[in-house]
């Protein structure tokens, strides 16, 4: 029997060191990577100080380009815009980009319903980070870390696309960034999978917000203002039949127009512009494609040429 606990132990300690090993490889390398899946890497550099932020989910880093936006603007811009991600994690972006980097003087603040809603995406882009305490405290309160991945070698179990990208790094198969400045454009048709779901449930859906979302944005409205940063809010266009699919969308838009009378903020809704009408422009009901991202980001800096001087 002791023979038989001793080899369990010896066992259990192996796997310990093993994955010891594999954490600290996959975590030294991830933070290492340069592209889209890692981009807060870029952030933690320090070397950004752009007096332009573009912020949002994937609706920002695939809708504006900061190309465009600079050279209509005469500004020096970046888009901190990332897939997947509701207001938590981008407030938690806003403030590690702060924390390294100077305060922009403008923000271009995407806003939709989607980023009202409950979830956590992408934790692999910040578990290389949990010596950070922003990165600590959003993946403790929003995500599925446990306090005992703090001590144990084990957050990396059930992530195994994270251990392939910083193992690929290790090896010397560098992943090349396809970004500028953050944007991402995604040079797509139409995808046709908005179609079959209207087939399927003709209904309609909803969107299923998280209240204590609304309260968390306009704290973070509250803590931009109070330094001085001038912030924007900006409803990208949406595919028309998408927008009317989507059967509370109204709350999210009357909770944006409230917060900028509240705060005297300025709305630019494009949810009835003739982009959200024009199909061409989109590769689902959600994001543009180039074409319309490239329209969309010319049309934004044209209606800014007096607000952002």
């Amino acid at each position: 029997m002791k023979r038989f606990l001793i080899q369990i132990f010896s066992f259990i300690l192996l796997v310990v060191i093993l994955w010891s090993i594999i954490s600290a490889i996959v975590d030294s390398n991830l933070k290492k990577v340069e592209f889209d899946y890692f981009a807060l890497n870029n952030y933690m550099k320090g070397d950004i100080h752009s007096n332009v932020l573009i912020m949002g989910n994937s609706r920002a880093k695939g809708d504006i380009s900061p190309f465009i936006i600079d050279s209509i603007l005469n500004v020096d811009s970046y888009n901190l815009g990332m897939a997947g991600i509701n207001y938590p994690v981008q407030v938690a972006l806003y403030q590690i980009y702060l924390k390294y980097n100077n305060a922009p003087d403008y923000i271009i603040q995407t806003v939709d319903n989607i980023s009202l809603a409950s979830g956590m995406h992408r934790e692999e882009a910040f578990l290389p980070h949990l010596d950070e305490p922003i990165v600590s405290d959003l993946l403790l309160q929003y995500g599925n870390l446990r306090s005992i991945d703090y001590y144990l070698p084990f957050k990396y179990v059930y992530r195994p696309q994270a251990i392939v990208y910083g193992m690929m790094e290790f090896l010397g198969f560098h992943q090349k960034s396809t970004m500028y400045k953050g944007y991402e454009p995604q040079n797509k048709i139409w995808d046709g999978d908005f179609d079959r779901l209207k087939v399927k449930n003709t209904e309609g859906d909803v969107t299923h917000y998280d209240p204590a979302l609304f309260g968390l944005f306009e704290d973070y409205v509250k803590e931009v203002l109070q330094k001085n940063t001038k912030i924007i809010f900006v409803f990208a266009p949406q595919y028309i039949e998408g927008q009317e699919y989507i059967k509370n969308r109204h709350e999210a838009v009357s909770f944006y127009q409230d917060l900028s009378q509240k705060y005297q903020i300025l709305f630019l809704d494009y949810s009835q512009d003739s982009i959200s009408y024009n199909k061409d422009y989109f590769y689902d009901t959600q994001h543009l494609n180039t074409k319309g991202a490239e329209a969309f980001s010319r049309k934004l800096a044209n209606d800014l040429i007096d607000v952002i001087k």
